[in-house]
């Protein structure tokens, strides 16, 4: 997403910083937009008082004299601060942040395995997704079911073994599509090719062939959610109110719908084609796909072809999204610490060599790979925030802990990975710690897996809302790096070291100005 690293100074500073804001506005906007934005927070200030009844402290002031709407406007660059003072204070209690649309409350990780058990009709993650994301960015159905969490935990999950040759086959057809054939050092910016990557194997899983190859349908998965996050980042400036009438002047809202219009072609037919197979008792020959999946196991409402092709595209947002970021951060960390590259280099030739080709058993051989994917996931997650649940009714906790109703509760996943009492020597990247935890008892072995989730591990969630997409992401990244690194080289242009990871609000957002060079290794360096 093209969304500046950090804005200071905040007012006639933004508008002289030679950095971009947002690339969506123009440099000689930026000063009436954040005085609207100032003006926003103050009402916003006015408004919330969502935890005003939590006995706990609030982080974030310089001083007494700091009013509340100008800490809100401070956190969207300064979250990460503001969370670590919390963490580092009251730790093993809570404190309370202003985010700009929200009070939230950041609990102890003591409370997570009590709270993961609180039934949903008391506490919601679905709930604190769509107060994030607004009720104008198409993504409200999410709280109309739960069709497309059932369909990834029921079907896609267990059959990931019997897809893995789909997936594999269009990871294949994907590299040969997009990634350059020089062997000379060509420059690339290596997210968005990643991007097009992950848009194209999720499409043949979801929607099979040849939708997958169809240009128009990739655009569309990409550019929407692209314009979802960019919809929901603008409206959160401004209080939910004024969100009806700000939402038809924002521009990705319209092309957020143009793209959503696009998907609903492509799929409706899709949809009938299937429903009129299954209502003749026909056995579909076809490989079975994500949507026929979800068609087969909806019940009522769930199966109008509107509803189903806007879960679809809900789907699409997580597995474009989070997976190319995860990809992007560890091929940047591998070009940072090269000296990784040749075991993990070794580990996949002599794993391809004993399965001769990627087999379903194959990528949970790959302990050096997974290991990588969780230390780089530790130093680039999604948000430094995690496990968010809204109350739903007043909840008292076992040790007297009063939650009112409306509450929005996180936790402070990043910091809890950073911490020395629980990663030793937090502040060092080490690719390959989790192999070793894995590999020091047998008990550890299942343990420390990229996809495992636990108090202390909480950037894919928790229990049962944990993210249920995360194995056939594993799945995903795993084949692509696969290819890629046994391909082709991968490095930082000359002088130029790792680009850094910005945030706006909680999220962590890469730098989309950044490039790499790749060439193609020789046969030689690949047999090697």
């Amino acid at each position: 997403m093209n969304v500046s690293r950090q804005l200071e100074g905040y007012f006639l500073t933004a508008v002289s910083t030679t950095e971009p804001w947002i690339d969506l506005f123009e440099k000689e906007r930026t000063f009436r937009y954040i005085i609207a934005t100032v003006a926003s927070s103050l009402l916003i200030s006015l408004i919330i008082n969502n935890v005003n009844k939590v006995k706990a402290p609030y982080i974030g002031y310089r001083g007494f004299w700091e009013p509340t709407f100008w800490l809100r406007i401070r956190f969207m660059f300064e979250a990460r601060t503001m969370v670590q003072e919390g963490y580092r204070k009251f730790r093993d209690s809570m404190f309370v942040v202003h985010r700009m649309d929200t009070d939230m409350l950041i609990i102890s990780n003591k409370y997570v395995e009590e709270l993961r058990s609180i039934p949903h009709s008391k506490l919601g993650a679905i709930e604190a997704l769509q107060k994030n994301m607004g009720k104008f960015t198409t993504t409200e159905i999410a709280l109309d079911g739960d069709l497309h969490i059932r369909v990834l935990q029921a079907k896609l999950t267990p059959n990931l073994g019997k897809i893995s040759g789909v997936i594999q086959d269009e990871a294949d057809f994907a590299i040969e599509a997009e990634v350059s054939k020089s062997e000379e050092w060509t420059e690339i910016n290596i997210e968005d090719m990643l991007q097009r990557l992950v848009a194209r194997i999720t499409a043949r899983v979801f929607l099979g062939h040849p939708v997958c190859r169809n240009e128009e349908w990739l655009t569309a998965s990409i550019d929407y959610t692209l314009n979802v996050f960019m919809t929901a980042f603008i409206l959160r400036r401004f209080p939910p109110i004024l969100h009806p009438i700000l939402a038809w002047v924002v521009p990705t809202w319209y092309q957020m719908h143009r793209n959503l219009r696009v998907a609903k072609r492509i799929i409706y037919p899709m949809i009938q084609e299937h429903l009129e197979k299954v209502a003749a008792g026909k056995t579909c020959e076809e490989q079975p796909t994500l949507l026929n999946w979800m068609v087969d196991i909806a019940k009522g409402k769930e199966r109008v072809p509107a509803t189903l092709a806007s879960r679809q595209m809900i789907l699409t947002i997580a597995s474009i999204n989070t997976t190319t970021m995860g990809l992007t951060h560890a091929i940047y960390d591998l070009c940072a610490h090269p000296e990784y590259l040749a075991p993990i280099r070794e580990e996949i030739a002599q794993v391809l060599a004993e399965d001769r080709g990627v087999k379903k058993e194959t990528l949970p051989k790959l302990r050096k790979m997974d290991s990588l994917l969780r230390e780089s996931q530790r130093f680039g997650p999604p948000s430094i925030i995690s496990f968010q649940r809204v109350a739903k009714v007043p909840i008292t906790l076992s040790d007297g802990t009063f939650l009112p109703r409306g509450t929005h509760l996180a936790c402070a996943a990043s910091n809890l990975q950073h911490d020395p009492a629980i990663v030793p020597d937090p502040g060092v990247f080490d690719p390959f710690r989790w192999e070793r935890k894995r590999l020091s008892a047998e008990s550890e072995m299942n343990k420390h897996r990229f996809v495992m989730t636990d108090k202390n591990s909480l950037n894919w969630g928790h229990g049962r809302d944990a993210c249920p997409g995360r194995f056939f992401a594993s799945t995903e990244m795993k084949m692509i790096l696969v290819r890629l690194l046994m391909g082709w080289e991968i490095k930082f242009k000359e002088g130029e070291g790792r680009p850094k990871n910005f945030m706006i609000d909680d999220n962590i957002f890469l730098d989309s100005s950044a490039r790499v060079l790749i060439r193609k290794r020789k046969v030689r360096e690949q047999s090697a």
